[in-house]
């Protein structure tokens, strides 16, 4: 009974129509996309077709060898026919409506391929990306104001490229190999993702290397890694939403500016370290940096400039061995907020950093701007002695009158022009002793006589002396030296001129020692009134320039 009923459950099934495999059948049939380059193009290759049938798959179209050394795009002009694409399948499949509908999401992708001719897509819409990994386009790219979800040109060796006011949001990728002979133009583009551009090489040597001056990047800006540019990198007026990194990059152009980053604007950071490499000038005039300035372990060749006039940092963060030779840092106008602490170093060194600067002319704002900042951050005496430089540095590199001079000497040495003023006070105590001990020893010598006839006793009345100030020497002096100040001994007590042995017998001139005594006592009244107020107004602020 069992095998009947397996039997007719057979004999049934064999009746029945079976379905057709529609997914075996699909692959047989010629892609939509292919048919429509078909009609589009006279004669397609082996590789046209590749091509075709891969971006209506949504695949990548491989052409590589799979040997490292085969896949080199510098070898590209010995591929066989088999690697190589035209340019205008590409530019097609970019801008005909009919097969742009035809291209899936993953947009189109080609490994290991020569693709010969000037890949033109100016003014191109193009709403899928485009991944050309490992090529080689000799004549170069044309995306002039074009709009494209993103850009990938991984390790592919490029002609110049034309993207002025590319847009596209994904973002650019110009690494991981990229190289390009000829100027790279990206100015005034608008990236709404990152611009990569590690490990990238950018060959223009005399011109510019890669043009992004006025560019709008949404995210981060790399030139890391390996990059090298052997020419400008210019990103002028550029904005940039995430970092500068540029660690370990290398900028080359010795005849001019290695990297142009006059007025550029970033709301991140920026780095310039781990072996990062100039030669030529550096230059972040009026430039804008939220973050950090991470300027650190750089190589700096002998002819190497760093400008910074004008720019505006959040944090500086760098060390010695990365300053340029002198005459080759430019700090006017440079506004930072604060010094990374372990960049602090010793005062001595950021003076030495600031005496990098050009000669001439002289600018004290780098000095002022360095003490503001170092009082901010608690260091008030490093500041002090940062001030103190940029008055010894005043009197070095600028011409003066010689009284202008000699005034100016003068407030160094007694009141740190102003930032010292508790110097006079401490001379002054010296000076105070000193004339203590020699109006002690005129006194001793009787070199000292009353000033008022009741200081003298007449005869038989010698008690009219107790009534008279007795002379103290400590209070004479200090007295004398003291202005405005009267402690009644000064004023009663003078050394006289005609007492003590002869220093000089000339007729037109005779000195003995209480003359000599007396000359002292002026220069000591002047150097009290001199050193007070020096002292006082260097209190109050009032001499600091």
């Amino acid at each position: 009974m069992r095998a009947k009923t397996f039997a007719l459950i057979v004999a049934i099934a064999l009746l029945i129509p079976q379905p057709v495999d529609g997914t075996q059948a699909a692959s047989d049939e010629e892609p939509e996309l292919l048919t429509l380059a078909r009609q589009r193009f006279e004669e397609l290759s082996p590789a046209d077709e590749k091509l075709f049938r891969a971006v209506a798959k949504g695949e990548l179209a491989n052409y590589s060898a799979g040997a490292k050394e085969k896949d080199d795009p510098a070898k590209a002009p010995e591929w066989s026919e088999e690697r190589v694409l035209k340019s205008d399948r590409i530019a097609w499949l970019c801008t005909d409506p009919r097969a742009s509908r035809l291209v899936t999401h993953r947009g189109i992708g080609v490994k290991g391929a020569r693709i010969d001719g000037v890949l033109e897509l100016r003014f191109a819409k193009i709403p899928f990306p485009l991944y050309l990994e490992r090529c080689a386009l000799p004549a170069g790219l044309n995306l002039l104001h074009g709009e494209i979800l993103g850009l990938n040109l991984k390790g592919t060796h490029s002609g110049p490229i034309v993207a002025e006011g590319l847009k596209t949001v994904a973002g650019v990728f110009l690494h991981n190999g990229f190289k390009a002979k000829g100027e790279v133009s990206l100015q005034d583009a608008i990236i709404r993702g990152r611009l990569s551009c590690a490990d990238g090489r950018f060959i223009k040597l005399g011109g510019k290397a890669l043009l992004a001056n006025g560019i709008d990047v949404g995210g981060s800006v790399l030139l890391r890694d390996g990059f090298w540019a052997q020419g400008e990198v210019n990103l002028v007026r550029a904005k940039i939403g995430g970092c500068l990194d540029c660690t370990g990059g290398k900028f080359i152009n010795p005849k001019g500016t290695a990297l142009n980053a006059d007025g550029l604007r970033v709301e991140g950071d920026i780095f310039l370290r781990n072996e990062f490499e100039a030669e030529g000038v550096v230059d972040f005039k009026g430039a804008r940096i939220s973050g950090y300035l991470v300027w650190k372990d750089a190589l700096w060749p002998t002819k190497v400039t760093m400008d910074l006039r004008s720019a505006t940092i959040g944090t500086l963060w760098d060390n010695k061995p990365t300053w340029p030779q002198s005459g080759r840092i430019f700090l006017h106008g440079l506004v930072y907020n604060e010094i990374y602490d372990l960049a602090l170093l010793d005062i001595q060194d950021r003076i030495e950093w600031l005496r990098r600067q050009p000669t001439q002319p002289f600018r004290p704002q780098p000095y002022e701007q360095l003490a503001a900042v170092l009082r901010k951050a608690g260091h008030e005496e490093d500041a002090r002695r940062i001030l103190i430089a940029k008055e010894k540095d005043r009197a070095r590199l600028t011409r003066m009158p010689v009284l202008k001079r000699c005034g100016h000497a003068l407030l160094g040495l007694v009141v740190g022009y102003g930032y010292r003023p508790w110097r006079a006070f401490w001379i002054g105590l010296v000076v105070v002793a000193v004339g203590s001990v020699l109006f002690g020893i005129g006194s001793r010598n009787g070199l000292l006589t009353p000033t008022k006839k009741e200081g003298y006793a007449s005869e038989g009345a010698e008690d009219h002396q107790v009534y008279y100030p007795k002379f103290n020497t400590v209070v004479y002096s200090l007295d004398a030296f003291v202005p405005l100040i009267v402690l009644h001994q000064a004023s009663y007590w003078l050394p006289n001129a005609t007492r003590g042995k002869e220093l000089s017998k000339l007729k037109w001139f005779r000195l003995r020692t209480g003359g000599l005594l007396r000359l002292y006592l002026w220069f000591h009244i002047i150097l009290g009134w001199v050193l007070s107020t020096l002292f006082v107004v260097g209190l109050s602020g009032l001499i600091r320039t």
